[in-house]
């Protein structure tokens, strides 16, 4: 693990978020000294304060120990999403469009039987 490319990354992060140190230490339990040491690449974060650290940073715990964001693949996303809100549209159409016919039918049924 690159110690300085870690450190840089957390300082990168935390003024992105516009924390000082001092807060960011706050946030996860740690003195403004001990956030200024990880930045310098001269210590690391504990592997217990990890996830907490990124939650307070927006990256995950994983992307930290790299020491860059990762690449967000696309291509894994399904498209089924606008496909089902289609078929749900459709769905309601077909519906609506049942129930206007039978009413018209239920109409029609009472003029017919009550000659109104």
């Amino acid at each position: 693990m690159d110690t300085k490319k870690i450190g840089l990354f957390i300082a990168k992060l935390r003024k992105e978020k516009n924390l000082t140190q001092n807060e960011l230490g706050i946030m996860v339990g740690v003195s403004n000294k001990a956030v200024s040491k990880w930045e310098c690449g001269i210590t690391m974060p504990d592997v217990a304060l990890l996830i907490l650290l990124g939650e307070a940073l927006g990256v995950t715990a994983q992307e930290i120990l790299k020491g860059e964001l990762e690449e967000k693949n696309f291509d894994d996303i399904s498209i089924s999403m606008p496909k089902k809100n289609f078929l749900y549209a459709i769905l309601i159409i077909i519906t609506v469009c049942l129930i206007l016919i039978l009413l018209a039918l239920l109409c029609l049924f009472f003029i017919i039987m009550f000659k109104i």
